[in-house]
């Protein structure tokens, strides 16, 4: 609904007749209603009308008495009937004169009410009044301004200084309308005459309300918001924040885009989007557009969702056992590829040129099975064939992105779809969502202030429109006197707290005894999923709920908390069934209780959906053997003597069915095969438990082992142990920032690149107080020598500038991108990307965090040619470039591919084939700050050994077009490990390895380069690269630091330069001991230091020792190993706090001591988020250290599976798994 849209005077205005002789006018102000002035029906029916000096009211009608009226403007001279049901005093000046009218008659075709706006201060723009004067029965339109007002509380009414006019007899009852308020403010009472400017009189409208109060209980009998419940096509009018969205998509589907999906946070409100705004425009602009729409859940499978959806449009009036059959023909029509014979058929019947489906909560897919999600993925593609009349419309929880893109069947379609975000609403849009509604209701307002107080509140507020909606649905139920007041907004708790408290009130109204039945229906209205923690709204049928839950369904229905609906068609055989669901997702993420309940019954729910998917397959096919056996059946034992008040009939059918037919086969079995059995079982077992231990214990070795140079690894094989035999328990790999992360993350580049020796990363020897070399055992040098290079590995190209957005390569050297959010870390992956044969590294994301840029090999898929394949003119076989997502592969080998994707909208930018990517060589990327160049420096050595080897060159691209800019040699010899471009690629910062064939070794230095178009110059901003440790530079790109020897003392010390202009901005002396490890990293604006150290503590030891990363080192005589980290300003070097923790080496994703933080713990990487109500990540990390073991997170394979980022992607360790251990996924 457009805010400048409204009801025009004519279809609204009417005149009233006395037989063929004209009265005066009125008009319509609700769908039946007519308000005109009494003195206007005292005419209309004869009666003596009140004198001006009469101290009582006129003759008032008689009982059902009743008018003639019609609409002139819309259609003359077609008479209505209406009763008089309201009259008020109609004496001149004196209180009232107020009539009003209910249509017997349909009013015609095209009336519609007018809007009517209570008087709050005084109006100074033009009033419009239309009467019907003798001589002018057909209309004339009158202009004026408001007076001031009199002691009967009416108002004057003065001509308009341009267009002198006068008020005659006929304009009595008409509405004075007020183009500025867009609305009625008042109706004419009273002309006057002689009088200067004053023409009249006017009654505003809180008196014309308050004399039919009636009229009030009409008008604002529907609430203008809609709570928890999403806007309908019906509600279009009341739709407001989004017009613009709403036109783009329109457009897009106009211009023939076959495949829209908007994205968007829950409560982000994309189901009204285009139920209420894209919709009604698109039956505006398309009169012969079919729409259908539909829910994945609608019925039993997605598939028939679809064809119930289609079948309905077939043919309206099917009988409903006749239409189950039809929609199991047409399912099965649409899985063998007859879509579009399908939208021909509905096309014709409905008369349409164009089918639209909408497709409402897409990932409820990811709820079904592989097969289901396949076949329907499938019937939507159909609109992606060469003209084709049907366009797509799909709606999907942003969470569910990095779903869709790693699932198989939904990534075809994600791959061809436009993607439209619906991020949070402007402060501007919150604004018409709250007023806009009001404003075209017009009898109710804001309170002074309110709304800007709302708005307030709303900055602080994550998720705020569901929240919004609900609270201004509360304040209107507390309006009062026509208004929303602040007494109202703060006994509801204010938007942060109205949906959570109301929810909480109405739990509270509940008896204890219903409130244990409503906790068993709670559970089953939301369904947890394997991937990523995520919960979405289910559905429970009736036949699911047992008589107690589903009368506390009806209750909760009544409070809005819960909705009841019908689904509409299921598998062959059923009856469409009623059902419940939440009446919101926000329910889910506001309201603690639910949260809790969702997260204690996760493990069951999750089994409980499994479960009813076999059942499901077993009702239709009732074969024996889709029963359960084995292990199957002793988790739903379990799960039955545990939680079988939480299974329906139904389950506990299926589940006592398969004990019977176990008890039925072992029955059976002959008594001597039956004692052989036993004996065989147990001889059986017994080798197979030693075996499956043997195997588990070697696999925990392998995990120790593998930890130094793969910790995430380390941590899926040591899961694969416990899955195989839990005896071994999950010891053998504990991630180092297990007792702290929120998320722990693969970062398989660096164990990739372990087996390079690089000198940038090495580090001293350890030495005790004397400066003679610490006495360590082999296995603890070679772990302190692995771990200062793997915890030294530079995140500032993985991160965007605001530490929202990082990138990271998997253990199938696949990108996933992950984006922090509140809470929440959320993965998109690129699976979609890559075939079995193709694999990238090396990932680098630009600061805005919206481009990720990867170097990728690219392979023949298996099975891509054949014989029979076409062939080019030299007789090579001819490669589909379709089935590639970026370059097409060489035929004899592998093509190297640049790509850049852009995670906004989720495409890729460019892929371009690079031959300048060695087979043997360093390469490092950057994007400049503008988002507009891509730089890669391609070193043609692998290690650095005599200057005269080498080399680099500078590549500078187009981002989002891939073309070359320019190529240049760097004219000097050095090995580039580091790229940080400057804006526009003018400038770049480098880290680079200097090899010194003199002395034999090489060292690590830090530049500053300006990339001019003839020359380019280095400025080494270490003059003596020998003392340079590590370097590091700050997210947004403006600030580059490093730690530097300081002479004589040993000590190291932190320079920082200015990226714009290559100058020191800041030194601090002595931040780093001699003999300690340490690494360096600046926050998110280069404002402060954190500097983490590994430092040696001299003492009396025994036993192991374990380091910063977790890994168990051989026995120290004498010292023992301390992680600290201390937070300096970089303008005064003061220290603003220091912390001694674990868990690996820190980076801070944001500002300030209270940022999010990434701890590097090899190939892991743990994420620390800000939560609130917690301390700090940092304080946290430290709390932990300090904790007792006792106190510390416990460590479980669930807690696991909850933790890791992709636990089920564990290619990298695949090859060390020996046959007979566990094969299956590790969080299944």
């Amino acid at each position: 609904m457009s805010a400048g849209e409204r009801v025009p005077l004519e279809a609204a205005l009417v005149r009233v007749w006395r037989g063929d002789s004209l009265v005066g006018a009125g008009f319509l102000a609700g769908p039946a209603q007519v308000l005109t002035a009494a003195h206007v029906v005292t005419d209309a029916l004869g009666l003596p009308p009140a004198r001006a000096s009469a101290t009582a009211p006129g003759q008032a009608p008689p009982v059902g008495a009743s008018v003639t009226v019609d609409f002139p403007l819309l259609a003359p001279g077609l008479r209505r009937t209406a009763e008089v049901v309201a009259w008020h005093s109609p004496v001149p000046g004196r209180g009232t004169d107020v009539a009003g009218l209910r249509l017997l008659d349909p009013a015609p075709e095209g009336a519609r009410p007018l809007v009517l706006r209570r008087r709050r201060g005084g109006l100074n723009g033009l009033l419009v009044m239309v009467g019907f004067p003798r001589g002018l029965e057909l209309g004339t339109w009158v202009y004026g301004r408001e007076g001031g007002p009199v002691a009967t509380g009416w108002v004057e009414i003065e001509s308009d200084p341009a267009r002198q006019a006068v008020l005659a007899p006929g304009f009595s009852g008409t509405p004075v309308w007020s183009p500025d308020a867009d609305a009625v403010v008042g109706m004419v009472g009273y002309k006057v005459s002689g009088a200067g400017s004053k023409i009249g009189y006017m009654m505003p409208v809180d008196t014309l309300l308050a004399a039919w109060p009636e009229l009030t209980g009409v008008i604002e009998q529907r609430s203008p918001f809609r709570a928890l419940r999403a806007f309908t096509e019906q509600d279009a009018e009341l739709f407001y924040g989004r017009d613009d969205l709403a036109a783009q998509i329109v457009e897009r589907i106009g211009d023939g885009v076959p495949v829209i999906c908007v994205i968007g946070g829950s409560g982000a409100g994309k189901s009204s989007l285009w139920h209420a705004g894209v919709v009604p425009r698109l039956r505006a602009r398309q009169e012969r557009l079919v729409v259908v729409t539909l829910r994945p859940s609608d019925a039993g499978t997605p598939l028939n969702a679809l064809a119930f959806a289609l079948d309905t449009l077939l043919a309206p009036d099917r009988e409903a056992a006749a239409r189950l059959v039809s929609v199991e023909g047409l399912a099965a029509r649409l899985a063998g590829g007859a879509m579009a014979d399908v939208v021909a058929a509905v096309l014709e019947r409905r008369g349409g040129e164009h089918m639209l489906i909408c497709v409402d909560q897409f990932e409820e897919v990811f709820g079904r099975p592989v097969d289901d999600r396949a076949a329907f993925a499938g019937a939507l593609g159909a609109c992606l064939t060469d003209g084709s009349r049907l366009s797509v419309l799909v709606n999907l929880r942003d969470t569910f992105l990095g779903a869709v893109l790693s699932d198989r069947p939904a990534a075809e379609l994600a791959r061809r779809w436009l993607p439209v975000t619906v991020g949070e609403m402007t402060r501007a849009e919150l604004r018409q969502v709250m007023t806009g509604p009001l404003r075209r209701l017009g009898t109710v307002e804001f309170a002074d202030g309110l709304v800007e107080r709302i708005l307030e509140d709303l900055r602080r507020t994550p998720n705020p429109l569901p929240l919004l909606e609900f609270t201004l649905a509360e304040l209107w139920e507390r309006r009062s006197a026509g208004l929303l007041t602040h007494e109202a907004y703060e006994e509801v708790g204010g938007v942060s707290r109205a949906l959570a408290g109301y929810a909480d009130r109405v739990w509270s109204g509940l008896d204890p005894g219903t409130r244990t039945t409503a906790e068993r229906l709670l559970v089953q209205l939301a369904r947890p999923l394997h991937r990523d923690e995520l919960t979405v709204r289910s559905t429970a049928l009736r036949d699911e709920c047992d008589d107690a839950q589903w009368a506390v369904a009806q209750r909760l229905a009544t409070t809005r908390l819960l909705v009841l609906h019908e689904v509409n068609a299921g598998l062959a055989g059923q009856e469409p069934v009623p059902g419940v669901e939440l009446a919101h997702d926000s329910l889910l993420t506001q309201w603690d209780r639910l949260r809790e309940l969702t997260e204690r019954f996760r493990d069951f729910r999750v089994w409980q959906d499994g479960l009813r998917q076999r059942i499901d397959i077993w009702s239709s096919r009732k074969s024996p053997g889709r029963l359960l056996s084995g292990a199957d059946l002793r988790d739903a034992r379990r799960w039955a003597a545990t939680h079988g008040e939480h299974l329906s009939a139904r389950e506990h059918t299926f589940i006592g069915a398969s004990r019977r037919r176990r008890r039925w086969l072992l029955s059976g079995v002959a008594g001597v095969l039956a004692v052989a059995l036993v004996i065989v079982t147990a001889v059986y077992q017994h080798r197979s438990g030693q075996v499956a231990e043997s195997l588990a214990r070697d696999l925990a070795v392998k995990a120790r082992q593998l930890k130094q140079a793969d910790s995430y690894g380390a941590v899926q094989l040591a899961m694969r142990a416990y899955r195989t035999d839990s005896s071994v328990g999950l010891d053998a790999a504990k991630p180092g920032a297990y007792d702290v992360a929120d998320r722990l993350l693969p970062h398989h580049d660096v164990a990739q690149d372990l087996s390079t020796a690089d000198p940038s990363r090495s580090a001293a020897t350890p030495t005790g107080p004397s400066g003679d070399p610490t006495p360590t055992a082999d296995s603890g040098a070679k772990a302190l020598e692995s771990s200062s290079r793997v915890e030294n590995e530079d995140l500032t190209q993985m991160a965007s500038a605001d530490g929202g957005t990082l990138v990271t390569t998997d253990a199938s050297s696949r990108i996933a991108v992950w984006r922090l959010s509140g809470e929440r870390v959320a993965e998109e992956s690129l699976s979609s990307l890559f075939g079995p044969n193709d694999h990238a590294g090396s990932p680098v994301i630009s600061r805005s965090g919206r481009y990720v840029v990867f170097r990728q090999s690219v392979g023949l898929a298996p099975g891509e040619l054949d014989v029979d394949d076409p062939v080019d003119e030299n007789g090579l076989p001819k490669i589909d470039p379709d089935g590639y997502a970026t370059c097409v592969p060489d035929l004899l080998g592998l093509t190297s591919c640049l790509v850049v994707y852009d995670t906004v909208e989720h495409k890729v930018v460019s892929a371009r084939e690079v031959a300048q990517i060695p087979a043997i060589g360093h390469v490092t990327m950057s994007v400049d700050p503008t988002d507009r160049v891509l730089g890669m420096v391609v070193s043609d050595s692998l290690l650095p050994t005599l200057q005269s080897g080498l080399h680099n060159t500078l590549y500078l691209f187009d981002l989002h077009t891939g073309r070359l800019l320019r190529e240049t040699k760097l004219p000097w010899p050095s090995m580039v490990t580091e790229l940080w471009l400057g804006p526009e690629g003018g400038t770049a910062t480098v880290s680079e390895v200097l090899a010194d064939d003199v002395k034999a070794r090489a060292d690590l230095s830090l530049s500053w380069v300006d990339l001019g178009r003839d020359t380019v110059t280095r400025h080494q901003l270490v003059a003596d690269p020998t003392t340079l440790s590590t370097s590091t530079m700050s997210l947004d790109g403006r600030t580059v630091a490093a730690l530097v020897r300081e002479p004589d003392t040993g000590t190291r010390g932190l320079v920082a330069w200015s990226t714009d202009t290559g100058k020191v901005v800041s030194r601090i002396p002595r931040l780093v001991e001699s003999g300690d490890f340490g690494t360096l990293a600046l926050d998110a604006t280069g404002t402060a230091a954190w500097v983490s150290t590994l430092a040696q503590e001299w003492g009396s030891l025994t036993g192991t020792t374990p380091s910063a990363t977790g890994i168990q080192l051989d026995p120290i005589e004498g010292a023992t190993l301390a992680q600290r980290v201390s937070v300096r300003s970089l303008s005064n070097g003061k220290e603003t706090g220091r912390f001694d923790y674990s868990g690996g080496w820190i980076w801070p994703l944001g500002s300030g001591t209270g940022a999010p933080l990434a701890l590097v713990d090899g190939s892991t990487l743990g994420i620390v988020l800000d939560r609130p109500g917690e301390p700090a990540p940092l304080r946290r990390l430290a709390a932990a250290k300090a904790d007792p073991p006792s106190a510390r997170r416990k460590l479980t394979l669930s807690g696991l599976c909850a933790l890791l980022g992709e636990p089920n992607h564990d290619q990298a360790t695949r090859d060390l798994v020996p046959p007979g251990a566990y094969q299956g996924a590790l969080c299944p």
